[in-house]
C-alpha cells in the first residue's frame, strides 16, 4: 500500500499565523504564575508589599 502525500499549494496563511498567536498566548498563560513573580520583582515590589494584599481574601 503507498500513500501519495500531495504538496499544499496556497495553503492557508490566516490559520497558521492564528494558530502559532494562539499557541504564544498559551505559553505565556501557563508560564504566567512563574513570569509574575519575576516582573513584580524587577518592578521593585517585593513579598512583604504583596502581604498587605492578604486582607483583602475573604
Amino acid at each position: 500500500m503507498t500513500i501519495k502525500l500531495k504538496p499544499i499549494v496556497g495553503g492557508s496563511e490566516h490559520g497558521t499565523t492564528l494558530m502559532a498567536a494562539g499557541g504564544l498566548l498559551g505559553a505565556l498563560a501557563a508560564s504566567s504564575c512563574c513570569i509574575l513573580p519575576v516582573v513584580l520583582f524587577s518592578l521593585g515590589i517585593s513579598g512583604a508589599w504583596i502581604e498587605n494584599f492578604t486582607q483583602l481574601s475573604p
